[in-house]
């Protein structure tokens, strides 16, 4: 019953999520892309591809943002991807973005919070630190930061150790230095022991790859933002915090000078609805990429000579939802007839005109899958095989 009550929820988090996306898209008049999953996966970019190649592009577009963390390589590619398409992207947090989910919110020109919507610290996780007793919340952070405690003690623990030594011998504190340091020596060797030079070597890496990632997004995305500003704000990111977990909400935004406001009117009552809904038990992301066209926006059909036999039979729900695992066959330019949209925008001033208390109840969309296997196998997709990046 456990589990049947479980997939409940993730059924009807697919609809939660569109509903918000609808509201938002029908709102502010652009298409709005959900982005939801538990764990960002390396791979995930591959079903963004295929939902956004069946529309042409607009100058903006909103991304509705909803990830416990990941893959920063991931996370990195599916920003990269929407940014090559669109040249103004506002994020849309309504409850937690941790994490990889923050190094994408860095590529965003602006970031509207929800009031439950919260970002982490991109301190890389990875599974060799999470292998050593010091690790067991998998911040690469963590054998560095033992060893720091240990350099900065170790001085003090040596006198206190002489000291104590010379009390119980009789002798001065300074004939007893050569046992302090052999019983300190004892005292931290197991802790040492822990901290191999393979642990910090590779926590090392991985945690440059958040500053790396973050430098990168901050010089090619943020227009305006001074170099030094974006380099203080991405080691803050990185390395500013006590543990992987920790909550950097609105206020600690507007202190890091980021782009960021908190949403209102309609917004706000969208992405609370939202929120609720995403914080309540069983907590968790529904695992769904879907594109939510806009009024007017332009459908790129595909042809059926680049489509499997078995992906090219499935049917068109037109344009209100786009979720991945939908779609057929490769891009032939084409408008969308779509005759709902004026409806879409005459639902849209009523729902503004009404309570706030269900600000997106028009409806649920199509299920997203997570390995993308619905929408057609696009050629030159990039499927060179490599490592998976540190998760963050």
């Amino acid at each position: 019953m456990a589990q049947a009550n479980g997939d409940a929820h993730h059924e009807e988090d697919h609809t939660e999520m569109n509903r918000a996306a609808r509201a938002l898209a029908r709102l502010r008049g652009r298409p709005c892309l959900v982005l939801a999953r538990e764990e960002i996966d390396r791979w995930d970019v591959q079903v963004l591809v295929e939902q956004l190649a069946r529309w042409q592009p607009r100058e903006s577009i909103d991304v509705l943002l909803c990830t416990s963390g990941g893959s920063i390589d991931g996370a990195y590619r599916m920003l990269r991807e929407i940014r090559r398409r669109y040249a103004e992207m506002t994020l849309f947090v309504p409850a937690y973005a941790k994490s990889a989910g923050t190094l994408f919110a860095l590529g965003a020109d602006e970031i509207v919070m929800g009031p439950l919507g919260e970002f982490g610290p991109m301190d890389a996780v990875n599974a060799l630190a999470m292998s050593a007793p010091l690790g067991r919340d998998g911040s690469s952070l963590l054998p560095g930061i033992a060893l720091e405690v240990l350099r900065n003690s170790a001085t003090g623990w040596v006198s206190d150790a002489a000291e104590a030594v010379a009390l119980v011998t009789g002798g001065a504190p300074k004939d007893t230095m050569g046992h302090a340091i052999d019983l300190v020596t004892k005292l931290t060797a197991p802790v040492l022991a822990q901290v191999t030079p393979e642990t910090l070597a590779a926590s090392t890496r991985q945690t440059n790859l958040g500053r790396h990632y973050g430098g990168r997004v901050s010089e090619r995305y943020r227009r305006g933002v001074r170099r030094g500003v974006a380099k203080r704000q991405v080691e803050r990111l990185v390395v500013g915090y006590p543990s992987h977990g920790f909550v950097i909400d609105y206020e600690e935004l507007v202190d890091m000078e980021l782009p960021v406001r908190p949403a209102e009117g309609l917004e706000h009552d969208v992405l609370l609805r939202l929120g609720l809904f995403l914080v309540k038990p069983p907590i968790g992301c529904p695992d769904e990429i879907a594109y939510v066209p806009a009024e007017g926006d332009e459908r790129i059909e595909f042809d059926d000579d680049d489509v499997d036999d078995d992906e090219s039979e499935g049917d068109d729900d037109g344009p209100e939802v786009h979720a991945a695992g939908r779609g057929d066959g490769a891009p032939r330019a084409e408008a969308s007839g779509d005759e709902s949209a004026g409806n879409a925008a005459a639902a849209s001033a009523s729902d503004a005109g009404s309570s706030s208390a269900d600000p997106a109840a028009d409806g649920g969309g199509d299920r997203g899958t997570r390995d993308g296997s619905g929408p057609a196998r696009r050629r030159g997709r990039d499927a060179t095989a490599g490592a998976a990046g540190a998760e963050s």
